[in-house]
């Protein structure tokens, strides 16, 4: 089930320090702004504070050819 909170087709996570941004395949806001995100390819479950993110961007491609796009 998604509802606001869930990014189903992912998103790009950006960092408040030196790191570089990670692309992660789902990503779901939890309670007190904690940012869980899931990489597929790495088979890995990263769970992440609010200060560190700096922000969330997701994806278009996929609606980009969408009638209402």
């Amino acid at each position: 089930m998604s509802d606001g909170r869930v990014l189903p087709n992912g998103g790009e996570i950006h960092f408040t320090d030196e790191r570089d941004p990670h692309s992660a395949d789902r990503v779901e806001i939890l309670p007190g702004g904690l940012v869980k995100a899931i990489y597929k390819s790495q088979y890995q479950l990263e769970v992440y504070p609010p200060h560190v993110i700096e922000g969330v961007y997701t994806y278009t491609k996929h609606l980009e050819d969408e009638e209402w796009w």
